[in-house]
């Protein structure tokens, strides 16, 4: 294996740890934190360099600044969490113009199911309780909790870790 290839999986796998390591604090903690996003996009430049010019990063970076300012009008208007828009900018980054749609789909598959099984699971529990205290209508409306996060990264992350499978391969 030549040194500019095992460069370039190291850089890689490096990126994948990073999103694991987002992935997890915001599943555990529902927080991304910055030296996350700061570690991917410092490490960009390294696996640029090992991948010998074949990536087209002023694309990537005009990409990712695309993708963090709909980012913040989202956040503005309360759509979406700062961190999920910080991460998902970085992880673009990476995953640059060829890779975009497919990142996109597969993040947003992967976000659908979580948040379909968190409403479920939700609105099991919440069944469960208001049956076993017998909570009446009016009274079961205020006892619900407040409204339900999902871990937005976790789905990043796997439409990440998705481009970086297809970034490995020849």
């Amino acid at each position: 294996m030549s040194l500019p290839l095992l460069s370039q999986l190291a850089a890689l796998g490096a990126f994948v740890a990073l999103m694991a390591w987002g992935a997890f604090t915001d599943f555990t903690r529902f927080i991304i934190p910055n030296r996350v996003c700061l570690a991917i996009v410092a490490l960009y430049p390294a696996y640029v360099i090992a991948a010998g010019g074949t990536v087209d990063w002023l694309e990537a970076f005009a990409l990712a600044g695309t993708v963090f300012g709909i980012g913040v009008v989202l956040f503005a208007l309360r759509m979406t969490g700062g961190g999920d828009v910080k991460f998902m900018s970085a992880v673009v980054l990476w995953v640059g113009p060829p890779l975009f749609w497919p990142f996109i789909v597969v993040t947003g598959l992967v976000g659908g199911v979580m948040g379909l099984a968190l409403a479920i699971n939700h609105r099991y529990w919440r069944t469960l309780a208001v049956r076993i205290v017998g909570l009446s209508t009016g009274a079961r409306d205020q006892a619900l909790p407040p409204a339900m996060h999902i871990p937005y990264g976790v789905a990043i992350a796997a439409g990440g870790c998705f481009a970086a499978l297809r970034l490995a391969m020849p």
